[in-house]
């Protein structure tokens, strides 16, 4: 995604904008693979014997059948410390810039760290899901249904950062946020 043209934008801002986009990215798409590989973990514990081949290709329906308690829990560890991960630099080094630069970004910073806290536990519980899915079958769906909620909120906060961040994010230089 290309960052639009903002005034005072200078070339280090526009590139500390265009790698936020780009981190957003993978998190999208990271975060569509893990609603995927939940989708079918919950089908195949679900109804072993059902087909799901017509949702899943061979590699994923392989790792429905064999490997899910030992990679599925291993994804989500690490897509959600990635996650955190993030938030927490954002937490510590760029909001507070941000909000030094922009005084009047500081009603979206206090809504994009409290997102961060309902994301954390909202992942936190996910993690807690995977973890146990093995041991009980039963609660596949409302795993599906945790992961699902994560994700929508996930979105919305990344389109809200991506909305209201930019204009002063591109006025900003590496020496800033180090």
């Amino acid at each position: 995604m290309s960052i639009p043209d903002f005034p005072g934008a200078n070339p280090q801002g526009t590139e500390l904008a265009q790698r936020l986009f780009v981190i957003h990215d993978q998190m999208r798409r990271d975060m569509a693979e893990f609603q995927r590989l939940v989708a079918a973990v919950v089908d195949d514990v679900r109804d072993p014997k059902g087909p799901g081949g017509d949702r899943v290709g061979p590699a994923l329906d392989a790792f429905r059948k064999r490997d899910w308690q030992r990679i599925l829990p291993r994804y989500c560890s690490q897509f959600c410390s990635f996650v955190h991960g993030h938030h927490t630099v954002e937490d510590a080094s760029m909001f507070p810039t941000l909000r030094r630069r922009n005084p009047a970004l500081g009603p979206a910073i206090d809504r994009l760290v409290a997102e961060h806290k309902e994301l954390m536990a909202r992942l936190d519980e996910v993690e807690e899901r995977v973890g146990s899915l093995h041991r009980d079958p039963s609660a596949g769906p409302a795993l599906l249904k945790a992961v699902n909620e994560a994700a929508e909120l996930l979105e919305a906060h990344l389109r809200f950062e991506e909305e209201s961040l930019p204009p002063t994010l591109v006025r900003l230089t590496y020496a800033d946020i180090l």
